[in-house]
């Protein structure tokens, strides 16, 4: 019997989608039960709610939409993951969902592939709400039985990873863990203490916590996040209660400087790829309605104009071919066909490919090839891209007059693709990270060029998916030379050992 991958909810007031896709979440694997409106699935799930683990809800239905649904299930069933469908996509309705609980959002029409996926990952967070929810129980638990079994906390408390103190009524400290201990607060504390009598940035931010829940008479824990130096922290304050008495307050400290920079990346990354997509867009759209209004009648400038929308939108295709791959890659669904490979004719596809726009910034090419025969074994596809990106980059980064060459040799058992440059160059303390996601460079000779700091990256990710190595030698303001190794086929490494073999005797 094949085993059951977990319960599912289809709310959908369609009839025809309902039914599809009730029948394709239940052969892969799933238990469907599909239900016609809110109402009528809010309603099941008083006496079932804790057989769910998903539900599919639809944006748009009479009664009560799908975000009002949402809502209603994170605040009665919060271990429950929704997933909101809509044939209404846009960035502004995905958004509104994700803010109002919804775990993943999905655009009608989608792929089995899609829904199945975004399953799969929706089934990872119910595993992780489910602990969560249980793991909240054991710690409340724990705080019940502060007074009673003080010994037994101690060590628990001890071996703790995050910093710990905890407070008696008086305010006094009772018990700290050696984490804490480590903390710099200019002053060593001492157990019997009060909190009161340091004064430092940091026990400062933990006195404003806990007097925030004396003077709102609350039980519940309250959070608070706040920064001291370079440092984020979320500490979390929870009242320890016995027979119905409040004892004292436990503080638990998080360092979140690391998830802080991540949003803080994220945060711009999101903005800068909008104003990468919004630029020529907004230019593309300009040419359109000056042809569509009549103000452009001349067939050569209309031409020329509807060029310029090519160029344009040839870019915003390749931002979103890199965020793709990216995607792809960080999912561990890239689908590479290693072959046998001619690498001179691929480099020269790609060098008459960019030819105009050499020409236009007048830059002089020069290309070598060692050998008749030039086969690696690679993807043909993902070759493509990586030899698009390296000599985008280099015409790119180079001002005009400059000089770009590229040029094959074998390298042992790989064979080395070289794409140099006379550009600006890029400063040593910026090679570390040049093939990390969203990083680039900022200089004064490049801070007007475009880009999104993806595409080294996802050159990086597929060459060394085929057991290839990329390398970088750059001097600022002088140039840079990027170098691929890629695996030679077995026929050209054949042929390259014969040759030395020739050439020592």
């Amino acid at each position: 019997m094949e085993k059951l991958l977990g319960k599912v909810l289809v709310i959908d007031d369609e009839d025809q989608f309902r039914i599809a896709l009730t029948k394709v979440i239940s052969k892969h694997g799933y238990e469907a039960t599909p239900f016609p409106s809110a109402f009528a699935a809010l309603d099941y799930l008083k006496d079932h709610h804790e057989e769910i683990d998903i539900t599919v809800v639809d944006m748009k239905m009479d009664g009560m939409d799908g975000i009002e649904f949402i809502t209603r299930i994170n605040e009665l069933y919060p271990t429950i993951v929704p997933i909101m469908v809509t044939a209404y996509s846009s960035i502004d309705t995905a958004v509104n969902s994700i803010k109002h609980g919804a775990f993943d959002f999905i655009s009608k029409p989608f792929s089995p592939e899609q829904i199945l996926y975004a399953l799969q990952k929706s089934m990872t967070r119910r595993s992780l709400l489910v602990q969560n929810k249980k793991l909240k129980a054991e710690a409340e638990r724990s705080l019940k039985i502060l007074g009673q079994e003080k010994s037994k906390i101690h060590t628990v408390v001890q071996c703790m990873a995050n910093p710990l103190i905890v407070l008696n009524s008086s305010l006094e400290i009772v018990l700290y863990n050696p984490y804490f201990e480590n903390i710099d607060i200019k002053q060593r504390i001492k157990l019997f203490t009060k909190i009161t009598d340091y004064d430092s940035e940091f026990i400062n931010q933990i006195k404003a916590l806990v007097n925030s829940m004396i003077e709102n008479k609350t039980l519940t824990m309250i959070q608070k996040e706040f920064q001291i130096e370079e440092k984020f922290y979320q500490a979390t304050c929870a009242a320890v209660i016995t027979d119905h008495e409040i004892e004292g307050y436990c503080v638990v400290l998080n360092d979140i400087t690391k998830l802080k920079e991540v949003e803080n990346l994220k945060n711009q990354f999101v903005s800068m790829v909008a104003h990468e997509i919004k630029a020529p867009i907004s230019a593309s759209l300009g040419y359109i309605y000056l042809i569509l209004d009549g103000y452009i009648t001349d067939r050569d400038k209309i031409l020329e104009k509807l060029g310029r929308c090519k160029e344009r939108s040839e870019t915003l295709l390749e931002m979103v071919n890199d965020l793709l791959q990216i995607s792809r890659h960080q999912t561990n669904r890239l689908n590479l066909e290693i072959k046998p490979v001619n690498i001179r004719e691929k480099i020269e596809n790609a060098l008459e490919f960019y030819a105009q726009e050499m020409k236009k910034k007048n830059l002089e090419l020069t290309k070598e090839f060692s050998g008749a025969n030039c086969e690696i074994l690679a993807d043909d596809k993902s070759l493509d891209m990586i030899l698009n990106n390296l000599i985008s980059n280099a015409i790119k980064y180079t001002p005009e007059g400059g000089k770009v060459s590229v040029s094959y040799t074998n390298d042992g058992d790989y064979g080395a693709i070289a794409v140099k440059d006379s550009g600006y160059g890029i400063r040593k303390e910026d090679l570390p990270r040049l093939f990390t996601e969203f990083f680039r460079c900022k200089t004064k000779e490049t801070s007007k060029i475009s880009g999104t700091g993806l595409g080294l990256s996802v050159v990086k990710k597929f060459v060394t998916a085929q057991k290839g190595t990329v390398t970088v030698d750059s001097e600022y303001q002088k140039g840079s030379v990027f170098t691929v190794r890629l695996p030679l086929s077995s026929e050209q490494r054949t042929e390259n050992r014969e040759q030395r073999i020739e050439n020592r005797e």
